[in-house]
């Protein structure tokens, strides 16, 4: 695929708000409720009980929220969503009406889906379409690419984790889960304060351990849920810094298993 510059996505306003503050228009299966839309893990699935042609999922934002923009829309592959229609809407009061986006039978692999940005205190999402239908995760989330490219060497291997043993006559490796994607990358002269910067800024500044959602940098690329391996790196490297201050930026992410 062509070249493009990396995105990140690092909110998940469904974590944020926390599964008192989701409401879904009809019953989840027991043991497999909404607090699933919200735990990282695509796997494990939230299934509604029934077929409706109206199911609908509704984020509550709270009194005083912020003012941040959402405008995407990202579940994992593993639902059962194909076909079906989604539409996003956004208000001031619940439920919430005003629509901001239509994404009409939708496939069957990850769906990344840009709607129209907006601030308000509820988000529904409504899958029009008659159908049981189940999901393993509901970002709804701001998505921030950067302007300009990393340099040419990034690396986006695939690491196993395994646990090896050696015996006198042979070694024995024990497989502790599937391989995983792995990237590499380094970002050079982002002015201090620029919006590149304050992009990788954002993602240092989420730490090891919390998942956020990472674009490669190839055009038409799906994203996936990765994980910094360690604390992101911020070098000075202008010449000059009383001119100029500016910082290469380099990270290494892992993908999280769903």
């Amino acid at each position: 695929m062509a070249y493009a510059n990396p995105a990140f996505a690092t909110r998940h306003l469904g974590a944020e708000v926390g599964v008192a503050a989701i409401e879904t228009k009809y019953a989840t299966v027991a043991g497999f409720g909404k607090e699933r839309l919200i735990d990282y893990r695509g796997a494990l699935l939230m299934r509604f009980s029934a077929s409706q042609s109206d199911h609908d999922i509704e984020l509550d934002r709270g009194a005083g929220f912020d003012a941040t923009q959402w405008s995407r829309l990202v579940i994992p592959a593993g639902h059962n969503l194909a076909g079906t229609t989604i539409e996003v809407y956004s208000g001031a009061s619940s439920p919430a009406a005003t629509l901001r986006g239509t994404f009409a039978g939708v496939g069957s692999g990850w769906l990344d889906l840009a709607f129209t940005a907006a601030a308000d205190r509820y988000f529904r999402i409504e899958f029009t379409t008659a159908g049981t239908w189940e999901l393993g995760e509901l970002w709804i989330t701001t998505r921030a690419e950067t302007a300009t490219g990393i340099v040419q060497g990034w690396r986006p291997p695939y690491r196993t984790p395994a646990e090896r043993i050696e015996f006198p006559s042979r070694e024995a490796v024990s497989l502790l889960a599937t391989p995983r994607r792995r990237f590499l990358l380094e970002h050079r002269g982002l002015v201090e304060g620029s919006a590149d910067e304050l992009v990788y800024l954002g993602v240092i500044q989420t730490g090891v351990g919390k998942p956020f959602l990472f674009w490669e940098p190839s055009v038409g690329a799906t994203p996936w849920i990765a994980l910094l391996e360690q604390d992101g790196e911020r070098t000075q490297d202008h010449p000059q810094p009383r001119t100029q201050v500016a910082y290469t930026y380099g990270l290494a992410l892992r993908e999280q298993l769903l």
